[in-house]
């Protein structure tokens, strides 16, 4: 793909989500609508190809940093965190150089590693920003990561489905309100022995493990805290 290519194909691309709009979408998302992520990466595709156009201008084969950068962009939507009030452009951005970066770095197809340290872009305080600057972290699997989420979201749901008092014992002891409580503290709040309170979480962690089997997923779920 040329250069003029790509700013033909950006032309033809929809238009950027406004921020209400893309926060919508993203508790869509995280609330189980699929169709959500689609969404938003037709409406972030410009990203890519923004970047591709700003700092890898000078790659012989400009159509493969666009499909590696769909990817990181991809892996963004499904990391990313709506409560932390973080920018979601600003995190995609990384991920999106992330991707294109590692593989280049592998390939070394007409890349001068040693431009991963020179100064390509200013941020809003004038501090120079290198390439290896916007690198995520590469031993974080986004995909897995995200699974781990969901599986722990669907812990939690049939946690809800508990008997009160076992649900009260399991929410207080892997932390789902203020803090983890130990065993100590659960069994003076509800005036039951430590014994019990135990033998309550081994027999609930059980069934829990069988009701997420049925469903399809492994997890293995031990006394170690806690449930993210």
């Amino acid at each position: 793909m040329e250069y003029k290519d790509i700013f033909v194909e950006r032309a033809l691309l929809p238009k950027p989500l406004k921020e209400t709009e893309l926060i919508s979408y993203f508790e869509r998302l995280q609330a189980g609508d699929t169709s959500a992520c689609s969404i938003i990466f037709e409406h972030k595709m410009r990203l890519v190809y923004n970047e591709v156009l700003k700092k890898y201008s000078y790659y012989h084969d400009l159509s493969e940093l666009i499909s590696l950068g769909l990817m990181g962009l991809y892996k963004s939507i499904l990391r990313f965190d709506i409560s932390k009030n973080k920018k979601f452009s600003t995190y995609a951005v990384r991920c999106i150089d992330n991707e294109i970066i590692i593989y280049l770095r592998k390939e070394n197809k007409n890349f001068p590693i040693q431009s991963l340290y020179n100064p390509v872009y200013k941020d809003n305080n004038g501090k120079n920003i290198t390439l290896e600057g916007t690198l995520v972290a590469e031993n974080i699997d986004i995909v897995k990561d995200y699974e781990r989420k969901e599986t722990n979201k669907i812990i939690r749901q049939l946690v809800e489905e508990l008997p009160n008092k076992k649900k009260e014992i399991i929410k207080l002891y892997f932390g789902f309100y203020d803090r983890e409580y130990s065993q100590q503290e659960i069994a003076n709040k509800f005036h039951i022995t430590i014994a019990y309170v135990s033998l309550i979480i081994k027999k609930e962690l059980t069934y829990l493990a069988q009701k997420l089997k049925s469903q399809g997923i492994t997890a293995e779920l031990k006394l170690s805290k806690k449930l993210e």
